[in-house]
């Protein structure tokens, strides 16, 4: 009985031990997490800081370019919208990158002597965007229509409007410098022939005609 004891002990502060240094593990991954929390922020503004960075400095390159090589048309650079999954495709953020963006080369060229209106101009003719219709048409495999119950046409037709108005603010904001017509039928980038799918090219068209491009 007694060696029996003393192996039942032993067994015990084996497993104390254990215990003990689990604890010890999991106080150390507390405090590393916790040592974490001040560097976190939310992937979007991570995604926005370091796109409008680095397109600002891409258009001071191009700018500082185009005067060395004296070109007669500005040249800019002009990111393109892709597919749903990817940050920056959605019309919304796909304006608000090129907006910070432009501010961002605005400051830089502020820094560098320019005034603020002769700045903002810089900006806004080297930094513009490359629409992609056959893309944007791409939202169309997930979008949620108001009514859950609508049918297929109902919903085609709603998802066009909301196509329409996006555009319309792209537009109207001289976000787009560059097109790029190709069509397909919202799922894959066919890269079909204008009027073979059901991207609304014809609807682009006219919007970009009617805010003078």
């Amino acid at each position: 009985p007694e060696e029996y004891l003393k192996g039942v002990i032993k067994a015990h502060k084996s497993q104390l031990e254990f215990s003990e240094n689990i604890s010890i593990s999991a106080g150390r991954q507390v405090k590393e997490i916790a040592s974490r929390f001040p560097n976190l922020e939310p992937i979007k503004d991570y995604a926005l800081r370091e796109a409008k960075d680095t397109l600002a400095t891409a258009a001071m390159t191009a700018f500082k370019t185009e005067k060395a090589r004296g070109l007669e048309k500005p040249l800019f650079i002009s990111p393109e919208n892709w597919s749903p999954e990817s940050y920056g495709s959605h019309p919304k953020e796909y304006k608000e990158m090129i907006v910070e963006s432009r501010k961002r080369m605005q400051e830089m060229l502020t820094n560098e002597g320019y005034k603020q209106e002769e700045a903002k101009k810089i900006a806004q003719e080297h930094i513009k965007g490359t629409f992609d219709i056959g893309h944007f048409n791409f939202w169309r495999k997930y979008f949620k229509p108001s009514d859950p119950k609508a049918g297929p046409d109902a919903v085609d037709k709603e998802f066009r409007q909301w196509m329409d108005e996006q555009l319309q603010e792209l537009a109207k904001d001289n976000i787009i410098g560059n097109v790029h017509l190709s069509d397909n039928f919202g799922y894959h980038d066919e890269h079909l022939a204008p009027g073979e799918g059901n991207a609304p090219i014809e609807k682009f068209v006219r919007r970009l005609e009617e805010k003078g491009y």
